[in-house]
């Protein structure tokens, strides 16, 4: 049996260029994976059919139900995609205790679908790298790759293009509080949103410049995403102005929403951050708020 933490991520600073004659949109992001995270379980069974559980776990931070098919899980995905890979059947038992709320730009059933490769891999001894295994994961969806590293979590990144460039980056000391509102944000709807706003410049240098210094300064953290994500979610507009005025620091959107981080500096980290999570918390602002480490 294998079994892994697949953490969640924060898109600590996200540049978002105009969309490309492929449709997509060309983008740099810094992304750096917090302690949150999913529970990831695989047996090997001597024969098929695999079976698959894909459960909330009672301490998740958000109340969700796990309202989609096992078919489109994308751990489930992950599974069928490396047998696919190898033609041959890799039976397990799979099992998925969520904790990361979906529809929160927390990359959870990216992280999961990661995790499962990995885990595959080692399971059955497979002949596959990471670095193939990255290449794999995009039939998957484009942050799958962040998450596929060797180590124990994946290192802080630069990740570019269209998700297929990932540069690691020098670790980073100190805390996040997540804000994670009971509703999701559609992510497709924010980029359409977004594609009918006024285009800024695309500041992919200074996400770079950020990065590769490695130091987290919650004033200078930014997401193109936000104006659309509160044009197509109001609600996202109050809780990121409620918990700013609260922490007195700055509040960001991570990916496309909905969920909401501010920063711990380190050196107050491991004191405060708890304590900050459960003073949010008591506000009754219709969110949860935890605590995530970067180092874990």
């Amino acid at each position: 049996m294998i079994e892994r933490q697949a953490p969640a991520k924060l898109n600590l600073a996200l540049a978002v260029d105009a969309v490309n004659e492929d449709g997509m949109h060309p983008l740099c992001s810094w992304m750096a994976a917090v302690s949150m995270h999913d529970d990831v379980r695989m047996e090997r069974l001597e024969s098929g059919p695999s079976a698959y559980d894909i459960s909330w776990l009672g301490d998740s931070p958000c109340l969700r139900t796990v309202d989609w098919s096992v078919d489109d899980d994308l751990g489930v995905r992950a599974h069928r995609l490396l047998e696919s890979h190898f033609d041959r059947e890799l039976p397990v038992r799979l099992s998925i205790g969520k904790r990361i709320p979906h529809g929160a730009g927390l990359g959870g059933g990216s992280s999961d679908a990661a995790n499962v490769l990995l885990g595959l891999r080692d399971l059955f001894a497979l002949s596959i790298s990471a670095a193939e295994l990255v290449a794999l994961s995009k039939q998957i969806g484009s942050d799958v790759a962040f998450f596929i590293s060797d180590d124990r979590a994946p290192a802080p990144a630069i990740v570019s293009g269209v998700g297929e460039r990932i540069e690691r980056c020098p670790a980073l000391d100190g805390a996040a509080i997540i804000v994670i509102p009971e509703f999701g944000c559609s992510t497709p709807e924010v980029y359409r949103r977004f594609d009918a706003i006024e285009t800024v410049r695309f500041r992919s240098g200074e996400v770079e410049e950020m990065a590769r210094r490695g130091e987290v300064f919650g004033a200078a953290l930014f997401n193109d995403l936000s104006d659309a994500a509160i044009e197509v979610e109001g609600r996202i507009g109050r809780i990121l102005e409620t918990t700013s005025s609260i922490l007195d620091t700055p509040a960001h959107v991570t990916g496309s929403g909905s969920a909401v981080f501010t920063i711990v500096p380190a050196r107050h980290a491991h004191m405060r951050a708890e304590e900050l999570a459960y003073e949010l918390s008591a506000r009754r602002l219709g969110c949860s708020a935890v605590a995530a480490h970067f180092r874990f």
